[in-house]
Parts: C-alpha cells; sequence; structure tokens
C-alpha cells in the first residue's frame, strides 16, 4: 500500500489520459497481488502454528485424563459420569473399577446397560432418587442422594451419591461424581442410634428410679422415729427428716438450709453441736456420744446421737451425718433402775447376811447338841476354806463351800440322842443309824434353793477315794471336789481334838495318818495341797 501511495504521488501527475488510468491500474493489481501473497504466506504460518498448538493441548489433555481414569481407579467408591438425555434416556459414559466392589458389575456392563445397576436400587429408594435427579436437573445444582443397592447373591448396601451437574449444547445433562458404600458407616450410625436410644432409656429409667428412690427415703427418713439430719461445715441444715423439725416446731422444708440457732434458744449446746459436727468432718472419725437438746418449747431431752463424716475427695463438701435417739425416758428408767438395784444390793446383803446367820445358828444348834464336837465346825469351816483356796478354787465357789462346810452334819439332826451323844463305842445297828445322816442332810438341803449348791460336803464328805465309804460309795473323782477336800479336814479336826474317851493326836502324827491314806481314804492331790498348807497351821489341840 505504501508502493501504491509512491507511484500515485511521483509518476501518476506526468502521465495523461488513459496512460495514466492504466498505470493507475497495473499499479493497482499488482500492489494488490502483492498484498494477497503476502496474506496467503503469513496465514500459513499461523494455521501451522495453531495445529502445533493443538497438538500439544491434546497431549496434556490425553495425559490428564489418563491421570483422572488412574485416580478414579483407586479412589474408593465408583467414580461416574452419568447422562441424562432429553428424551429422558439415562446412560454412563464412564464407570470406574469401584462398581465391581460396589455392585458386583464390570465398567463395560454398567456402561454398555444403566439398567444393569440402576434396577439394583431397592424398590423403596427408588422414588427418591428419581426426586433428587430430577430437581438437580432442572436447577444444575448438586446432585446428592442416599439410599439401598442390592447388588446380587449379597446383603443390601447403603450408598451415597454426590455429582455436579454440567448442561450440553445438545440438551443433555452430564453429571460428573462418585458413589460411595455407606454400609459400615450406616451400620455404625443405628449402633450409636441404638446405643443412644438405650442411653436416653436407661436415663429415663434411672431418672424414674431415683425419683421413686428419692420419694421412698423420704418415706423412710420421714417414718422413722429417730432425729436424722445432715448439716454442713457451718451448721446449716442441708437434710432433716420429719422428726427433727418437730423437735423445733416447724417443718422439714423450712427447717432445711437454717441453723440451730434459728430455733434453739440454748447457746451452749449450739456451741457444743458445731464443735463435735466440725471435728467429726476435720478427723473424718466417728463419734458416739450423749447429749442433751432444748425443744421449741423448752423441754429438754436426752439424745444417743452417731455422728458421721460426709466428706469428699477433694475435701470441696464437708458435712456430716447425724442419727439420734431420744433416751430420755430411758435415763429417767436408768435412774430408776440404779435406785432399785442400790435397793435390791442392799436387800440381798440383808438376806444373804441373814442366811449366813441361819447357817451359823444351825452350826451353833450342832456343837451345842453334841459337846464332844464344840468349836469343830468353826475350825473345819475356816482350813475347808483355806485348802479351797490353795487348790484355786474362784471366789463365787467359796461361798458354797464355806456353808456347806458349816451344814455338814445338819443329817445328825435326824439322829437319836441316845446314839448321838452315846459315850462309848456304836453297835452295828447303832453304825447303821448314824450312816444315814447324809441322806437325812440331802433331804433337809436340796428342799432350800439357796442351799442346793452347798448339799456336796454334807452329803459326800463320807465318800472314799478308793469307793468304800458312804452312802453311795462313790469313788475317785465321782466324789465332789468340795466333798474330797472336807473329808481331810474333818479326819485332821477329829484326830487332832481331845474327846472323852482319849487324848487328841500331835500334829505330826495327824500329818503321818493322813499322808498314809492318800490314794485309799483320800483324793492324793487334795491331801498334797493340805500337807503344804496344814504345816502352817499351830499345832494346839482344840478344846
Amino acid at each position: 500500500m505504501a508502493a501504491y501511495g509512491i507511484a500515485r504521488v511521483f509518476l501518476v501527475p506526468h502521465l495523461q489520459g488513459w496512460v495514466a488510468a492504466l498505470v493507475d491500474a497495473v499499479v493497482c493489481g499488482v500492489i494488490t497481488t502483492l498484498a494477497g501473497y503476502l496474506l496467503l504466506r503469513h496465514s500459513e504460518s499461523v494455521r501451522k502454528q495453531y495445529q502445533g498448538a493443538q497438538k500439544r493441548q491434546a497431549v496434556i489433555l490425553n495425559r490428564t485424563l489418563a491421570q483422572l481414569h488412574q485416580i478414579s481407579q483407586h479412589a474408593p467408591g465408583m467414580v461416574f459420569q452419568f447422562r441424562l438425555d432429553p428424551d429422558g434416556s439415562m446412560s454412563f459414559p464412564y464407570v470406574s473399577e469401584g462398581c465391581v466392589a460396589l455392585s458386583g458389575l464390570q465398567p463395560s456392563e454398567i456402561m454398555a446397560d444403566a439398567t444393569k445397576i440402576l434396577n439394583q436400587i431397592h424398590a423403596e429408594d427408588w422414588t427418591e432418587f428419581q426426586h433428587t435427579l430430577s430437581f438437580s436437573a432442572k436447577s444444575l445444582t448438586r446432585w446428592v442422594w442416599e439410599g439401598m443397592l442390592n447388588p446380587p447373591n449379597t446383603k443390601f448396601k447403603w450408598i451415597q451419591l454426590k455429582s455436579m451437574p454440567v448442561g450440553q449444547s445438545d440438551g443433555s445433562i452430564l453429571w460428573n461424581g462418585v458413589i460411595t458404600d455407606m454400609t459400615e458407616q450406616k451400620m455404625i450410625e443405628e449402633e450409636l442410634l441404638d446405643i443412644q436410644e438405650d442411653m436416653e432409656r436407661r436415663i429415663t429409667e434411672r431418672t424414674r428410679e431415683l425419683s421413686e428412690v428419692n420419694v421412698f427415703m423420704r418415706n423412710v427418713l420421714d417414718s422413722n422415729p429417730n432425729f436424722i439430719y445432715v448439716k454442713d461445715y457451718d451448721g446449716r441444715f442441708t437434710l432433716v427428716n420429719d422428726a427433727v423439725s418437730k423437735l423445733y416446731g416447724t417443718t422439714v422444708e423450712n427447717l432445711t438450709g437454717k441453723f440451730d440457732s434459728d430455733f434453739n434458744p440454748n447457746p451452749e449446746e449450739i456451741e457444743r453441736f458445731l464443735r463435735d459436727d466440725r471435728r467429726v468432718m476435720d478427723t473424718q472419725t466417728r463419734l458416739v456420744t450423749e447429749e442433751q437438746i432444748t425443744d421449741s418449747e423448752g423441754a429438754s431431752h436426752w439424745l444417743k446421737t452417731v455422728k458421721l463424716p460426709l466428706v469428699s475427695e477433694d475435701w470441696q463438701s464437708r458435712q456430716v451425718l447425724g442419727v439420734s435417739v431420744d433416751i430420755t425416758q430411758a435415763k429417767k428408767s436408768e435412774r430408776e433402775i440404779r435406785d432399785l438395784n442400790a435397793q435390791l444390793a442392799q436387800n440381798l446383803a440383808e438376806l444373804s447376811e441373814a442366811y449366813e446367820t441361819t447357817i451359823e445358828a444351825w452350826a451353833q444348834l450342832l456343837d451345842l447338841r453334841d459337846k464332844e464336837t464344840e468349836g469343830h465346825t468353826r475350825r473345819v469351816t475356816d482350813m475347808c476354806v483355806r485348802l479351797a483356796r490353795a487348790m484355786g478354787v474362784g471366789d463365787e465357789e467359796l461361798i458354797d463351800i464355806r456353808r456347806g462346810a458349816l451344814l455338814h452334819d445338819i443329817g445328825k439332826m435326824g439322829i437319836p440322842d441316845e446314839i448321838l451323844l452315846k459315850p462309848g463305842p456304836l453297835d452295828d445297828r447303832e453304825w447303821l443309824v448314824m450312816k444315814r445322816h447324809p441322806d437325812y442332810a440331802y433331804q433337809c438341803l436340796s428342799r432350800i434353793p439357796f442351799l442346793k449348791n452347798c448339799i456336796e460336803i454334807p452329803y459326800g464328805h463320807h465318800e472314799k477315794w478308793d469307793g468304800t465309804g458312804y452312802p453311795r460309795a462313790l469313788a475317785g473323782t465321782e466324789i465332789p471336789l468340795a466333798a474330797r477336800m472336807f473329808a481331810v479336814v474333818d479326819v485332821w479336826d477329829a484326830l487332832r481334838s481331845d474327846r472323852p474317851y482319849r487324848q487328841g493326836w500331835p500334829h505330826e502324827r495327824v500329818m503321818e495318818h493322813i499322808a498314809s491314806l492318800s490314794g485309799t481314804h483320800f483324793d492324793p492331790d487334795v491331801v498334797e495341797a493340805f500337807l503344804a498348807i496344814a504345816d502352817r497351821q499351830p499345832a494346839a489341840n482344840a478344846a
């Protein structure tokens, strides 16, 4: 175009007529031809560049598609392309290998016939599938659907479909997305739902049970006649039963949250209660005490109280549980019983003294009747008690031994004077009568309750260790110990005492004689114990 302009400026003005027009035309043609040639050469260069760019883009696209295909094959679930044509027909242009595990179908089967996998959708879920598909198609919004798939020869599977639609120029819609197996997740969700429902049911049941327990415990507390309460560290009532509220002349509701000082007019009692309560909480020890409390009317009550600590592990909560029993009447009865016991003890002492006096009077009567044995009863009683102590007999048994010794010859009250007081030896008939005095003793004493336990000596002191004694011919340990001891003492005093028909024996001769009868007349153990104490006995003969 520049050459054409130059020719027009410098050459054409010098030519005339048609020549000028011819030249102008020739120049214009040449220039146009030249421009066309140059433009053709430029277009060919551009075309080659475009083809090269297309080839490069195709390589990149193929490489990208290959990578996407490889990713889709290893991605969890089934990656797919789903197509919905204007006539409503459905197809899968692309399906990943994940479809095999999901549906049991090969990708080629699904891509060849979409109904093979669509027919696996559970009948109850098909309507929802169509509804969500239609909505996504109309709105071109994300398609999300969950439902059950029923592959052949296997259990139902829960699946989830997520896909984005893209409208096509031919009126069809193409969805690119993924279907994942949600079976395990659904099972977990259902299990969690069951657990949640079970927990909610349990919580409901426990709440109801706790409510029933609270009502039950309140009924138990209020029906208990004892005073039951819980206080915090400041002495505030946090729980009380009906008995405590009545003691303070108020209600459970009004007393809860209040202090003793709000109802009790005695400051000393209030101070003592708080001091004892805090000691229980601080030391975490149990306290049992008897205490006095003043009620709302000013009357004083005696209580037997047990206090227990209620302390949390972090010591943030410190309370004390108290259970008190009203022992006011018991205290009154205790005083009355104490007074009665004192009176009874005095009466028993007087009665016991009367018993002893009576027994000693009987013994004196026996001594007065039998002049030969005057003083004998007192001596054998004292010695028998000494011997019993030496052999370890207890104090209570000593009382019966003493009484038995005093009454050892009580049976002789039934022996006629001509036999009992006969100055010379007794004949066989008289001995038979004399030997009956232990039986008389038994018949007399067994009918007197307080003398039953002392009957062993009067009834058995004439028995012998070898079984030759009377009245029952007992032998060895069949003879009561008290009778075995007294037998030795009785012989000891008889031999050392003077009689009208003989003089008393010396101490040594008496000891030798008793020792010689060990194992025959006497129990060897008793003889041994007696000899040990008799050596310390004064040798003077009794009158």
